[in-house]
């Protein structure tokens, strides 16, 4: 299980966790707290391969995917460190896609939160986000995991967001929404 290195607090409530994982590999965690939610975007992966330029993250290649034990790990890892009486209510993927891979061993690190036998959390309290790639976002809706999922857009033109993102070069806005609105509509329906 990774252990927690580092938590340092923000002034807006939120706090970063640096977990230090088995074969001393680092990822990130950032609880925030919003009313009486308390949300967790966890990492899915060292380091990104997407290299997007707001990112420090994306600057340093993506060295490999977590195991399901290092994903899991940060959500047990925060509740130790929670207010008496509190506990997670939502929990966000960050990194789910990277090279559009969703598969069933990725499937069932999100089932795992999900089951009431395990961590219990609603599906529609479960977030995947993706910069969005189309063939994973299809992927993801074939599952029918039916969890939320955010798009990285980071800008409303593509001209801009080519600048920012280079994914976009090969999965412009408008080819992405399409595959996007067909999965919150199989997920609605399920």
């Amino acid at each position: 299980m990774p252990a927690v290195e580092r938590r340092t607090p923000s002034q807006d409530g939120s706090q970063k966790f640096v977990f230090r994982l088995p074969d001393g590999a680092r990822v990130q965690s950032v609880l925030m707290p919003d009313g009486e939610r308390l949300t967790l975007c966890v990492s899915t992966q060292v380091g990104c391969g997407f290299g997007c330029a707001f990112c420090f993250t994306g600057t340093m290649g993506l060295e490999r995917k977590s195991h399901r034990a290092e994903i899991t790990g940060q959500v047990m890892g925060v509740a130790p460190t929670l207010p008496p009486g509190r506990r997670l209510t939502h929990v966000v993927y960050m990194g789910w896609e990277n090279r559009s891979r969703i598969t069933p061993r990725r499937s069932d690190r999100c089932r795992l939160l999900t089951d009431p036998g395990a961590f219990g959390f609603s599906p529609r309290r479960i977030t995947v986000s993706t910069v969005g790639l189309v063939g994973g976002i299809e992927r993801l809706a074939r599952e029918n995991l039916r969890v939320n999922l955010a798009i990285s857009l980071h800008a409303t033109t593509n001209e801009t967001r080519d600048r920012l993102m280079p994914v976009n070069k090969g999965f412009a806005i408008e080819p992405l929404l399409l595959p996007a609105a067909a999965s919150r509509c199989r997920s609605a329906s399920a």
